[in-house]
């Protein structure tokens, strides 16, 4: 699998949307300020929308989720 490359969040959302699968969306800063990560995921989802029922967001970071809100 070293040849393979992980999807963006904006093809794997593509994805999610023409196949109807539902997904875990787990939110990690790693390092990256959170205000960031929030905003350009929220960004994909706009451009890509899940319906909510499709879509969970978790984190182990409350900050994270809060903001996310």
């Amino acid at each position: 699998f070293t040849s393979e490359r992980m999807p963006t969040l904006n093809q794997l959302l593509l994805f999610a949307k023409i196949t109807h699968v539902g997904l875990n969306l787990e939110l990690k800063s790693a390092g990256a300020a959170t205000e960031t990560l929030v905003m350009k995921v929220i960004e994909a989802l706009v451009m890509n929308p899940i319906p909510p029922e499709r879509l969970l967001i978790s984190s182990f970071e409350m900050p994270t989720l809060t903001l996310f809100r």
